[in-house]
């Protein structure tokens, strides 16, 4: 049975199972916190977490990824001057400092980064190889100005991934394609790709930074419950990223969308082998932002409120269910595309406990902080 809750201008489908509960009392009792305590917060509270949020997880996220591709592009300029296997192996290592960076910043996606358009340029969801190569043929002046030029399916860490890792081949394979007749297109296309990714990561940071583009005053300013606040914006973006990583990343290559036959070619980063340093780092970006690294974020807005679930204080839970994701994550000892054959009960229970993080955060962290939610998970799962 399904049923609909209209709340203003959107319409969402929820499940009228036990695990929603908790939504439903707190619109019969028409209360802004179904957690049971008597305190309520404010802007001024709000204000506080919005600005150790920014303070300390938004601007060290996005200086880290800064410093990652800096390093990043040293590394492959190197190898392009010395193209052999272990410059190689220094660009492969330091592209994946540089992604694991950068999944755990991109939970911050509001204000610069979508602002300039740079979520889909450094990290897209699905690059295309045939056309990767065409534009490395075709390329005349391969350089930043070009790669800015093309569209997000070729360009980005993925792109990079593809030039550094292939098909997960042999290094000798590898290195065979920066030789030849396209040769010096390739390893230009490489170095001006990485440039870009340079590019883009220190105009987040200085859009950021108090001393620069001072988005962190216009992000701490917006502390209010309303649609387009600080607060709300965050907490749909963490919503919707948890639902896409739950269904996305680990749900479609299961094979949840495919009658239960697993569909490894959808795992992320299996040129690199990277699908599950990624997700975990994903995951911290998700607790980061939560906790504002242990500074009093979202779950100090909770503790005030005396929120709960079950029983328990609402953000002791919620951490529990990030302890428990690692676990899950940890438990898997081969590759995500393998795993999804090798090792199914694992991966289900991945999924499980990710679509658990989803709910508390979905239900009752909604509920409890009467944030308008305007993201809509409606395929049921």
């Amino acid at each position: 049975m399904k049923v609909i809750i209209r709340s203003g201008k959107f319409s969402r489908f929820i499940n009228t199972a036990s695990t929603f509960l908790p939504m439903l009392l707190c619109i019969a009792l028409l209360t802004s916190s179904c957690g049971g305590g008597k305190n309520e917060i404010n802007n001024t509270d709000r204000k506080t977490v919005l600005t150790n949020t920014a303070e300390k997880a938004v601007i060290p996220a996005f200086k880290d990824f800064q410093n990652k591709a800096e390093i990043l592009e040293k590394a492959v300029l190197a190898f392009s001057e010395t193209p052999d296997a272990s410059h190689l192996e220094e660009a492969r290592q330091k592209w994946t400092e540089a992604a694991v960076s950068w999944k755990k910043a991109s939970v911050f996606s509001q204000g610069p980064v979508e602002d300039m358009f740079l979520s889909g340029a450094i990290d897209y969801v699905s690059v295309h190889y045939p056309n990767i190569e065409k534009a490395i043929t075709e390329g005349k002046d391969i350089d930043n100005a070009y790669i800015t030029s093309r569209g997000s399916s070729l360009k980005g860490l993925k792109a990079i991934e593809y030039l550094l890792f292939g098909d997960g081949s042999q290094p000798d394979k590898i290195l065979a394609t920066f030789s030849g007749k396209t040769g010096s297109q390739r390893i230009m296309y490489l170095s001006a790709l990485a440039e870009n990714i340079r590019i883009s990561a220190g105009s987040i940071i200085e859009a950021w930074l108090p001393e620069k583009g001072n988005y962190t005053a216009e992000f701490e300013k917006a502390d209010g419950r309303e649609a387009g606040a600080s607060l709300g914006v965050l907490i749909n973006k963490l919503v919707s990223q948890v639902n896409q990583l739950k269904d996305e990343r680990v749900g479609a290559p299961a094979g949840n969308r495919n009658n239960g036959e697993p569909q490894p070619e959808l795992v992320e980063a299996i040129p690199s082998g990277q699908s599950l340093s990624l997700l975990r780092s994903e995951i911290q970006g998700f607790e980061s932002l939560f906790t504002a690294n242990n500074t009093g974020g979202i779950d100090q807005l909770l503790d005030k409120l005396e929120a709960k679930a079950g029983g328990e204080p609402l953000s002791g839970k919620i951490k529990d269910q990030f302890a428990k994701i690692y676990s899950r994550i940890d438990a898997i000892d081969q590759p995500l595309q393998v795993a999804v054959f090798e090792d199914k009960e694992k991966v289900g229970q991945l999924f499980t406990d990710l679509k658990q993080l989803q709910v508390l955060l979905e239900v009752d962290v909604v509920n409890n902080l009467g944030i308008l939610l305007t993201f809509s998970d409606s395929d049921g799962d």
